[in-house]
């Protein structure tokens, strides 16, 4: 079967338990992802779904308007539906019908809902329910202090990239589709090999053989295969200029992956 946008997964590296952002120093990969956006219920809830995450989602915190995203089950065909705020209609109707962790496409095939299914609890009618998505902050990197953002600040984080598709491999790309132009830097470095990778002291510690660059944008992107059940360290490397006179609320750094099968 061929390796969908559910198989490929990011982990904490830094050991098997993990959750620490910045204690993702390389070495043993965590059993815990990375997700992308928080997603909950709005106003009430279907039965047998529990929502996982937001992918490339506008965020919403739905107050009954046009703000709302819309996740809709219709009972004959067995099927989840999602339509993103400001779309013209729902996205193709996903077959929920067994147990499992189903990806969920906007209109356009480029947001998603992430969702875990239930079927002997989903509803007996059809059924229409509000999302809220928010993206989530923090999540890797800690927030830049005022110390910092004077004295300067180079730091290094490693994630993991997993296919956890049992028998096929798939090209992997990544690039930056939001990257704020003023104040720190973010770069992309891969790991000399796939499994494993190498251990940082800390996360002020460079680690070795590893070239880093910005790949922002579609056709600037850092690529590389993963055969099935394969995972590869990708470091991430931030920057903030001494005396740095740029103040963000939210320097909000997001990485789109492009996966090939």
């Amino acid at each position: 079967m061929a390796v969908s946008a559910n198989d490929i997964r990011v982990y904490y590296s830094g050991g098997a338990s993990n959750t620490t952002p910045t204690l993702c120093l390389g070495g043993i990969i965590s059993t815990t992802t990375i997700d992308s956006q928080s997603a909950s219920w709005g106003t009430g809830s279907i039965a047998g779904v529990s929502l996982v995450e937001g992918i490339g989602v506008t965020e919403s915190a739905c107050t009954g308007g046009s703000d709302c995203h819309l996740l809709r089950f219709d009972y004959s065909a067995q099927t989840l539906e999602f339509k993103e705020f400001g779309d013209g209609g729902y996205g193709y109707p996903i077959d929920v019908s067994s147990d499992g962790t189903y990806i969920i496409p906007n209109t356009h095939n480029d947001s998603f809902l992430r969702a875990t299914v239930t079927a002997a609890s989903l509803p007996v009618a059809d059924a229409t329910e509000t999302v809220n998505v928010t993206n989530d902050t923090q999540n890797l990197f800690p927030n830049v202090s005022e110390s910092d953002s004077d004295s300067g600040l180079e730091e290094y984080l490693c994630v993991y990239l997993k296919n956890n598709n049992a028998t096929d491999a798939a090209s992997i790309y990544l690039h930056f589709v939001e990257y704020p132009t003023t104040g720190s830097g973010v770069y992309l470095g891969l790991e000399s090999t796939s499994g494993q990778a190498q251990t940082i002291a800390n996360r002020f510690a460079a680690p070795t053989n590893v070239t880093f660059n910005r790949y922002v944008g579609s056709d600037n992107e850092l690529g590389f295969s993963l055969d099935s059940s394969e995972y590869w360290g990708v470091w991430i490397k931030r920057t903030v200029p001494i005396k740095n006179p740029f103040s963000h609320v939210e320097a909000q750094y997001s990485i789109k992956i492009r996966i090939i099968s």
